[in-house]
């Protein structure tokens, strides 16, 4: 063959291989690629050699294995090479096989991985972006609680507490006894507001957990810290339920046991969560914190028990503790106060719970976390330091769909962020249900077991307290050293810039777009770095193959890696959209993109076109309304009986139970007269609060009608019992946001009222509805000789139903005795007293409700039943004052002493009355006493003082701007008018003058 013969073969072999090369529907790593380049490069070879290709013989042996011309099995597993160039040639695609394998791994390591993490940190920092601007920044604006709410959710009145509010001065009566039954220590709890449980922690228990907890306060660091108030030499700590042996085993015993647990939930509600978990430690030295209640007003269910959860902590003493070391002081009976300031009561006839004696290590007091109370002094150099460990219990929070109640705002919510979400029951076993990763997504809100329930997750909490500037983000300057810290946990390249007056929620608005922003150009900057990496890696990895007898494309090869990435990318897009679908169709987001997740299940209130007088709500006035008819409230429902008027009410109703139903008729309207009349005449008046939020004062009628149907129901238990069921559905019906539709507003409220009418008629009691009834109300008609009672709905009123809707009440010998009564009205009883102030009252106000000067005024505005407005004569207005600060007027009579001013700008100067204008001039005639000049003034510009008599006690203010006071007591009166007063430890102050002076409340 020639030259030019051999050279034209050859060529034309190239050409094959690189259109086998091309062939893009073969592996290049495959058995046949492999066979293919190899049998040209032997035919390349041979016709070099011999200047002609030789025979290749048979290709397989009877295998099916592919085979070289000399016979050799090609297999991965041969690869050495051999002075026998057929062998040597078999061995390529072994060796070809391994360098593969690791070009795989390492491109997987250095270019995959790293791309796939970005993309995927990317799509996270998307997400999160996405979720936070269409739900959680919504979110924050539905769980901001406003003023508005404040006016259309309150269900009780603002109550400044007083000594007179606190139910005991005995520690020994807030101990729960053994012979107290479930519905006792509910009672108990209800009456004081906190209550003593013997035993809760077993003495082991109780000692090998103050042994751990003093052991992590020795290497707790400064950032591991809770603030505590007055917090010289004094410690807290964040608890994890597994932390140590010794907390799991007291959780547990807590859960546990037979007498705590059952009141626990009574009181709670079933399998409450837990909102807080921590110890406190006070050492020699630690001071008197000030009196304080751990749920703030404003924000708590003391006035808005519909709005916000109760909460209650349960103190246990890891040692016995004296009143020297600081044992815990309580102010028993001020739960449902809305001070913000109790010193000067609390501090007068508040005690510590260990008494003379101690308070023994185990003992637990549980209290309702509105109570007033303070860490006491710890003032015994050789005492052991006071450790106490807490929990916090809250309701679980409702279906998402129909929960409209937030976090009790105020509180230190001292509970380790991953400890968020969970239950009693998932405390009470810690070992099995509170594990990582499950115990964090549970607190995220993410993931809980089927068999678990949902307590208050971190974001939902954290939301609601950051939304209202709540504890922790109120303070401007701790945002700023939080976020300069990076105690947040991002890096300060991902952390938004700090700019002046910037708030929390606008702050993570700006880092949640920020990380969005930065990961995106990071992820395309790396994108492009990493894939010309791989490029190069390819250029110089078919460089080495080349030179061992392969090609290989390396623009092919990035090209595949590329093809992988896009999988890779695409998967994870999937998965993202996927989860933001499924956040989006879930309650929540629907909740959130409707605007009603946690909203008022109140309306708002219209215009007042209530006729009854609007009432100034005082302490011995008997409450009655319907906004704490909901089972969901625990025995926060019941909390109005135990409060004020209503607790005489109720024994007054329960004592005349006993004999009502042998009472003539007219003997029962004279024993309602006579209880309507004597409550009027100690100032007791039954107050009903409208649907506008106001107290107003029943007529004598509706007074009558209320007490006669209280007193009959008291006497059937069983009807009582009926009756109270009916009220808690239509509250419901009412109020309730999972009764919205036709059925619950009209027609099921329909048919709780014909039951109860027909069931009441036939036991002689004649229905009364404190609001309106239905405007379709059925009818009770008799039918038949034989007395049986059938309730028919008006037309218009009938269900679609394919039976009539009828209720027949039973008949009985018993039932038959009662007849349907018709009692008469009382007679108008006009006796007033100081006490009972309605709106419009002419009144005697202390000014400013601190200073001794009484002007004549008329009381304009009363805000949340007990805040009243009055304008004086001279058309200054005093804002919020408080009920005791007011009295009726007493007109001014002639030969009274008073104080008047001439001039407008004048000062106030002692007179005497000497004559009363007509009912048409407000002016009286005054005679100076200084000049003995008479004068002709106008009543705006008279005022009264109060004297004080020797042997009064008296307040004297110490600070004016914290209106706390200090007491003294008169002992001389001097001839200038002032008087020498002598304080507690016996220093004496002379000539006081009577004007800053205050009257001592009394207990």
């Amino acid at each position: 063959m020639s030259r030019d013969s051999s050279r034209g073969q050859a060529e034309e072999l190239e050409s094959l291989r690189r259109l086998i090369l091309q062939c893009r529907e073969v592996d290049p790593n495959s058995d046949a690629m492999l066979f293919a380049l190899e049998s040209l490069d032997e035919l390349k070879r041979d016709l070099a050699l011999n200047g002609k290709p030789p025979s290749l013989g048979r290709h397989y042996n009877n295998t099916g294995r592919f085979v070289s011309s000399s016979g050799n099995i090609c297999t991965n597993k041969i690869t050495k090479r051999t002075k026998n160039d057929a062998e040597y040639r078999c061995g390529i695609r072994g060796s070809n096989n391994y360098n593969n394998k690791l070009l795989a791994v390492i491109r997987f390591v250095v270019v995959e991985l790293p791309l796939v993490a970005l993309f995927a940190l990317c799509v996270i920092a998307c997400m999160a972006s996405y979720v936070y601007d269409e739900y959680l920044d919504p979110q924050f604006d539905l769980v901001t609680y406003t003023d508005v709410n404040r006016t259309r959710d309150r269900t009780f009145y603002h109550r400044v507490c007083s000594p007179s509010d606190i139910t005991t001065l005995n520690p020994e009566d807030l101990y729960i006894q053994e012979h107290y039954t479930t519905n006792d220590n509910v009672e108990h709890m209800l009456t004081h507001g906190m209550s003593i449980y013997r035993n809760i922690l077993k003495q082991e228990t109780a000692a090998e957990l103050r042994e751990w907890v003093l052991e992590r306060n020795k290497s707790m660091k400064k950032k591991d810290e809770i603030g505590v108030i007055s917090n010289t030499n004094r410690w807290s700590f964040y608890i994890g339920a597994n932390d140590h042996p010794s907390v799991t085993k007291a959780i547990y015993e807590v859960a546990t046991h037979p007498v705590f647990r059952p009141a626990l939930e009574k009181i709670v509600g079933t399998n409450p969560a837990i909102i807080e978990m921590t110890a406190i430690t006070s050492a020699y030295g630690a001071e008197d914190q000030f009196w304080h209640h751990d749920i703030i007003a404003e924000g708590s269910p003391a006035k808005y028990a519909q709005s916000f959860i109760p909460s209650y902590s349960l103190f246990m003493a890891l040692q016995d503790t004296t009143a020297d070391m600081g044992a815990t002081e309580v102010c028993p009976g001020t739960y449902m106060c809305s001070n913000s300031d109790a010193d000067w009561t609390c501090g007068e006839y508040g005690f510590q719970v260990s008494g003379s004696d101690k308070w023994k290590r185990g003992d637990a007091i549980f209290m309702n976390q509105q109570s007033f109370h303070r860490g006491a002094a710890h003032v015994d150099p050789v005492g052991p330091h006071r450790a106490l460990f807490i929990i916090t219990f809250a309701p679980r929070p409702m279906d998402i769909r129909y929960e409209t109640r937030l976090i009790g705002q105020g509180g230190s919510y001292s509970l380790r962020w991953d400890m968020w979400g969970h239950t009693l029951d998932d405390f009470e076993h810690a070992n099995e249900k509170m594990r990582q990763p499950w115990t964090s997504l549970r607190a995220l809100g993410l993931y809980k077991p089927v068999d678990s329930q949902w307590g208050w997750d971190w974001i939902t909490q954290q939301s609601m307290r950051l939304a209202n500037s709540d504890s922790g983000y109120d303070d401007e300057e701790k945002f700023e050293n939080f976020v300069r810290t990076g105690e947040i946990g991002l890096p300060k390249f991902l952390s938004a810039s700090l700019t002046e007056g910037m708030s929390w929620r606008e702050y993570l608005q700006r880092t949640a777009t920020r990380c969005k922003g930065v990961m995106i150009k990071v992820n395309l900057m790396l994108n492009a770095l990493l894939l010309s990496i791989a490029l190069l890696v390819s250029i110089i990895w078919a460089f080495v193959v080349k030179r061992k007898g392969l090609s290989t494309s390396p623009v092919r090869n990035t090209l595949r890696v590329c093809r992988r990435i896009v999988f890779y990318y695409t998967f994870l897009a999937l998965g993202a959209i996927g989860i933001l679908r499924a956040i989006s169709n879930s309650y929540w987001a629907t909740e959130i993109k409707n605007r009603t997740l946690y909203s008022s299940p109140f309306p708002m209130p219209s215009s007042n076109n209530d006729p009854r007088p609007v009432a100034v709500v005082t302490k011995y006035d008997v409450l009655l309304n319907d906004r704490f008819d909901f089972k969901n409230l625990g025995s926060l429902s019941g909390a109005l009986d135990y409060q004020g008027g209503n607790v005489k009410f109720k024994a007054t109703v329960q004592a005349a139970s006993k004999f009502a139903r042998y009472l003539k008729t007219e003997d029962m309207t004279r024993l309602v007269r006579s209880i309507l009349y004597g409550m009027k005449r100690e100032a007791y008046r039954l107050l009903y609060q409208n649907d506008s939020t106001d107290w107003v004062v029943l007529t004598d009628s509706d007074a009558t009608m209320f007490t006669t149907q209280a007193i009959l129901l008291e006497s059937v238990p069983v009807l009582n019992a009926l009756h109270k069921e009916a009220r808690f559905l239509l509250a419901s019906y009412k109020y309730g946001r999972r009764y919205k539709g036709v059925m619950a507003q009209l027609h099921s409220p329909l048919h709780i009222h014909t039951v109860m009418k027909v069931l009441m008629n036939r036991m002689g009691i004649k229905p009364f509805y404190l609001d309106s009834p239905p405007p379709q109300l059925v009818r009770v008609q008799k039918h038949s000789s034989n007395d049986k009672n059938v309730a028919i709905p008006r037309k218009g009123c009938i269900l679609n139903s394919p039976r009539t809707f009828h209720i027949r009440a039973p008949t009985s010998l018993t039932t038959k005795r009662h007849v349907m009564r018709t009692y008469s009205l009382p007679w108008n009883v006009t006796i007033q007293s100081d006490g009972m102030l309605v709106l419009g009252d002419v009144v005697e106000a202390q000014y400013n409700g601190i200073y001794n000067e009484y002007y004549k005024g008329k009381i304009v505005q009363i805000r949340e039943g007990s805040m009243i407005d009055v304008q004086y004569m001279d058309g200054e207005q005093d804002l919020s004052l408080e009920p005791h600060h007011l009295t009726k007027f007493v007109p001014y009579s002639v030969g009274e002493q008073v104080q008047v001013k001439v001039y407008p700008n004048g000062n106030f100067l002692d007179a005497q009355i000497v004559k009363i204008l007509s009912d048409d001039d407000d002016r009286i005639v005054a005679r100076l006493e200084d000049s003995r000049k008479k004068v002709k003034i106008s009543q705006g510009w008279v005022r009264r003082v109060k004297t004080f008599l020797i042997g009064d006690i008296v307040g004297v203010v110490s600070d004016e701007e914290d209106d706390d006071m200090v007491m003294a007591t008169v002992v001389k009166e001097n001839s200038d008018g002032t008087v020498n007063i002598e304080f507690e430890d016996g220093e004496i102050m002379l000539h006081v003058d009577v004007m800053s002076l205050r009257e001592w409340p009394r207990l």
